[in-house]
């Protein structure tokens, strides 16, 4: 490679195989529940559980691009293989790991939200500390499904500050946008004594309200100048002498909680 094209030359990411025995094994269980959503034709490998556990231990590795992911599982050594149940060649009897553009047609057909249900769940089980104190609401659009099939797609995260996890990620309907997604995001989330954030567009009084009388959470919201009353209430709080508030009643104004 030329000196020049030095400083853009891609960096080799970790090839250290993360996960001991008996979490490769717990892993793979947990993935069974996956349906292989090829065609039986000519596969080569034909555990799709073995597939998507060396994918994402290429991820708890820091390889987050598929070249990366492909990349480590052909790193990865006889022992690994036979532990993530991965198939043989019949001429030398070797174990094979799949190729970058196997994983990538497996991933792309699967179930995103049975998927990421089933890793976030396994991810969790292994900490010890399950307790959410603080949750981070956002939606994402992601670019490159415009180029698949020609719709833009919308999702709506729920991510545990601590762990960086997502303890939840659904598609944000057509025609739509987060504010009447936030309740089925948070439904099956048991959120006692969380702190919810989410960004201004979120900032209403049926979800501060939700919030703090159904989930029994708390929630720190982004108030900006398109919302004038509530900016210019919060601003005159903020100049206020210390140790006063003035309330204006329960929830009838979203925005930080006194304490």
């Amino acid at each position: 490679m030329p000196a020049a094209w030095a400083p853009y030359r891609r960096q080799p990411h970790r090839r250290d195989y993360p996960l001991c025995l008996q979490q490769t094994q717990s892993l793979l269980q947990a993935l069974a529940k996956l349906k292989d959503p090829r065609r039986y034709k000519g596969w080569r490998h034909r555990r799709v559980a073995s597939i998507v556990a060396i994918a994402t231990a290429a991820m708890i590795a820091g390889n987050d691009s598929l070249l990366d992911i492909g990349d480590f599982a052909q790193s990865l050594n006889q022992n690994h293989l036979r532990s993530l149940r991965a198939s043989r060649c019949r001429q030398s009897g070797q174990f094979i790991a799949p190729s970058e553009t196997t994983i990538r047609r497996v991933l792309q057909r699967l179930d995103p939200a049975q998927l990421d249900t089933i890793i976030n769940d396994w991810l969790r089980s292994h900490l010890q500390d399950l307790h959410v104190t603080a949750l981070a609401v956002d939606g994402k659009c992601v670019r490159t499904a415009a180029k698949i099939n020609g719709q833009s797609l919308q999702l709506f995260g729920a991510l545990d500050t601590q762990t960086q996890l997502f303890c939840r990620q659904i598609p944000i309907p057509c025609k739509t946008n987060e504010i009447p997604s936030l309740k089925e995001l948070l439904k099956d989330l048991d959120l006692r004594g969380t702190l919810i954030t989410a960004d201004a567009l979120n900032t209403q009084k049926a979800t501060a309200a939700h919030v703090v009388e159904e989930k029994q959470a708390d929630y720190l919201l982004v108030v900006k100048e398109n919302q004038p009353k509530l900016f210019d209430k919060l601003a005159r709080l903020s100049r206020a002498p210390e140790g006063v508030f003035f309330p204006s009643g329960p929830h009838s104004e979203p925005g930080p909680r006194p304490a």
